[in-house]
């Protein structure tokens, strides 16, 4: 619970520094938002993204040292990606960097416990759990990878500028056979396999659903990329169920999965792009 809340913490201080780098853009593009309309003043959100990377620190210190390492890797790619890397070309890597590094960070007060009980006993378990959390890792990397890449093409002008069908048909095709081959590795890792499957396929067979109705329009504006990465954002949620339901189980990955109840209620009134 530590580091669920260290992690709240974190993300918060990013959106409050990603809304300080942005005030003087946002006067001109997004008035209303609460520092480019004046209703907040730019030392109260300094304070209050200090004190929330501040909280998220705190956690990471009562936990582990590599809890504490991780934590401030963290802080310095959120600030490093709202200052410069948001609008440039490694903005997808940064943002594909910094989910999978907080899924890593879930696990880090498991390492020196999992490392205290392998101690001169079999070490396959050690090694499973590592695999095991790569394979998460990287699939959560390859899904935000892809949707902050389309994230650019989220307005009218962007859009424009970007390859119709074609591309945006290319992108899911590579983004879906990476997904497919990182199925087949989980399935051959993950202790229980059939649940596995069950959740990667219903997360599979949305994602393709989400997109073919997308890129099968002749025309398909800036509206239908918004759709499709405000899809995918819920859509993380299913797809860290399915590895959590292959290493926990069954009721473990259905708490996982029942999250994206609130979130899509949530995502109604509350801008998620």
């Amino acid at each position: 619970m530590l580091l669920v809340f260290s992690s709240i913490f974190l993300y918060i201080g990013g959106m409050i520094t990603n809304d300080l780098f942005d005030t003087n853009r946002d006067k001109i593009e997004r008035p209303n938002r609460p520092l480019s309309s004046g209703k907040i003043k730019k030392p109260t959100a300094i304070s209050l993204a200090m004190l929330f990377f501040g909280m998220g620190m705190l956690l990471a210190l009562l936990l582990t040292f590599t809890s504490t390492i991780i934590a401030i890797s963290l802080i310095v790619m959120i600030l490093l990606y709202n200052f410069k890397m948001k609008n440039g070309s490694l903005r997808p890597f940064f943002m594909g960097g910094i989910r999978s590094l907080n899924i890593v960070y879930g696990a880090s007060f498991n390492f020196e416990l999992l490392n205290i009980q392998n101690y001169d006993l079999d070490t396959i378990p050690l090694y499973s759990t590592y695999v095991n959390l790569s394979i998460l890792a990287v699939a959560v990397f390859v899904h935000v990878f892809t949707l902050t890449l389309l994230s650019k093409r989220e307005t009218e002008i962007e859009n424009k500028q970007f390859i119709k069908s074609l591309e945006l048909k290319k992108i899911f095709r590579i983004y879906f056979f990476l997904l497919i081959m990182l199925t087949f590795l989980g399935t051959l890792f993950l202790p229980n396999k059939s649940l596995f499957l069950a959740y990667s396929v219903l997360f599979l067979t949305s994602i393709t659903v989400i997109f073919f109705n997308r890129t099968s329009k002749k025309n398909y504006g800036h509206m239908d990329i918004r759709f499709l990465v405000k899809s995918m954002l819920v859509l993380l949620i299913p797809l860290d169920a399915s590895y959590i339901a292959g290493s926990g189980g069954l009721y473990m990955g259905l708490l996982s999965l029942g999250m994206i109840i609130p979130c899509i209620a949530i995502g109604k009134k509350v801008s998620m792009t």
